[in-house]
């Protein structure tokens, strides 16, 4: 369970801040793409796309007929659609799977590493790839998988590891899970216990915690005994155990935290959910009015009202936008992608407004 909540939180980090990238959207079943002026890039085509196209790279992902490959802004195909998992580009590489084969119930794939000409660098059988940054890619070991079910691994012991960028193995470090490196800093977990170790693959800090959260914006939460701190990419506690039950990631300067601790058998997690600065002193403790606050960008987070609607606040909490939406994301040149209503937000009918509310653009089944 842990795992889940440490990608759900990577994934909510990459996508609930800010895009920089386009926006995709789907119209009779197929996507295209729009950038945050509202100008359409690529009309409804693919079947599927990268969730964020053109956020990590130049290039990004698309499904067409049950294949995938590679695509430009202008929409060229630079790596032909013959791949069954395309996963984004970071940095000069991508992972995918190359090959696929079904019997018995029981998929038989391989998970190759490709540059961008398309060309194969690396293959595995007998390993999953995972992730790639800061030139190492973490794998776990050969894993079963159900045709068109999740897959699962024979044993979590040890299946963790790291290949260097040309694929070869980095001997005698193995984990019972690793999330890759970040500030020069990797998370890895062994006998139900977290602890860091740096690019020399030592252990910076020791395997003894309940859990890690990864590094962003130069600061990471270890949980212990129902206490958090925050420590830096220098490791240097800056927020000491024992004010706050947990601490989030933190965003233009702040963070969310609950600060009282808890019972350990408390079965359902309610705490006092505040906002701190980066030496953990409380700026605002959520009302019924404001809550559910989000992560900070350029002055301006994401809130929540009594009722269940989305606005946005301030740095001096107080609403800039009346929250009247049932969901927001925010964009660096300022744009916010809105859905009004719970079924827009399943159905992605979104439009885009500035500033001053004027619509951008607005989805045509709206």
């Amino acid at each position: 369970m842990l795992q889940k909540i440490i990608l759900l939180t990577i994934y909510l980090l990459g996508s609930s801040i800010l895009s920089i990238g386009l926006l995709e959207f789907k119209v009779k079943g197929k996507v295209g793409f729009i950038d945050t002026s509202g100008m359409i890039i690529i009309e409804p085509y693919y079947d599927r796309t990268e969730i964020e196209p053109f956020n990590h790279s130049d290039l990004a992902f698309v499904y067409s007929n049950g294949k995938c490959g590679y695509i430009n802004n202008k929409n060229q195909i630079i790596i032909k659609l013959e791949f069954y998992e395309c996963n984004p580009f970071h940095g000069d590489y991508a992972i995918v799977i190359d090959r696929w084969e079904c019997k018995d119930h029981n998929a038989f794939y391989r998970h190759s590493i490709i540059n961008k000409n398309g060309t194969i660098l690396n293959s595995f059988e007998d390993k999953e790839l995972i992730s790639y940054s800061e030139g190492y890619f973490v794998y776990n070991l050969e894993k079963e998988r159900e045709c068109g079910y999740e897959s699962h691994s024979k044993s979590s012991i040890g299946n963790y590891g790291f290949l260097d960028k040309n694929g070869n193995e980095v001997p005698k470090i193995k984990y019972d899970y690793i999330v890759g490196f970040s500030d020069g800093l990797a998370i890895v977990k062994s006998k139900g216990k977290w602890g860091i170790i740096d690019r020399k693959f030592n252990l910076v800090i020791p395997i003894i915690y309940e859990s890690i959260l990864p590094f962003y914006s130069g600061y990471s939460t270890i949980h212990q005994n129902s206490e958090s701190a925050t420590i830096n990419s220098k490791l240097e506690i800056v927020i000491p155990f024992g004010n706050f039950f947990s601490i989030w990631e933190f965003s233009d300067g702040l963070a969310s935290a609950c600060k009282h601790k808890l019972p350990k058998n408390l079965e359902k997690i309610e705490c006092t959910k505040v906002i701190i600065d980066e030496k953990g002193k409380i700026l605002f403790e959520e009302t019924n009015d404001i809550k559910y606050i989000q992560y900070f960008y350029n002055g301006l987070a994401v809130a929540t009202n009594k009722n269940g609607y989305q606005g946005l606040i301030d740095k001096s909490f107080q609403w800039v936008l009346k929250p009247k939406f049932f969901h927001i994301r925010l964009f660096q040149n300022g744009a916010k992608q809105v859905y009004n209503t719970q079924d827009d937000y399943q159905k992605n009918r979104f439009c885009l407004i500035d500033n001053k509310e004027n619509v951008i653009w607005k989805h045509p089944d709206l």
